[in-house]
């Protein structure tokens, strides 16, 4: 193998190397601002829930593959109160009154 040949060898394991790490690099920066945007900047991050539900959906989707959704749910509802954030944008609410508001008929209550 030439000298030549394998300088080329060497520059293009560098550039992939370097655009491996670039990629990377950025994945987990823009995670990282995911993560800190749900967590203390969305308009639903006043309300309580598991700190990973904030910015990801897969604790939501962990939690149905075990089987006790509905038991953790219930959990959740009685360490935190009636409204409690279970997804990066998504409120599971327990009460009757606050129901009716949401999905009653007529009703003017705005869902996003």
């Amino acid at each position: 193998m030439s000298s030549l040949n394998q300088i080329g060898h060497l520059v293009l394991n560098i550039t992939i190397s370097k655009a491996l790490l670039s990629f990377f690099s950025i994945l987990a920066l823009s995670s990282l601002v995911q993560a800190v945007y749900g967590c203390f900047f969305h308009p639903l991050s006043k309300f309580p829930g598991p700190r990973v539900a904030a910015f990801t959906n897969l604790w939501k989707t962990y939690q149905v593959a075990a089987g006790d959704f509905e038991g953790v749910l219930l959990r959740l509802h009685q360490k935190h109160g009636k409204i409690v954030r279970i997804g990066p944008n998504h409120l599971d609410i327990s009460d009757a009154q606050a129901v009716k508001v949401i999905f009653g008929s007529g009703r003017t209550f705005q869902k996003r």
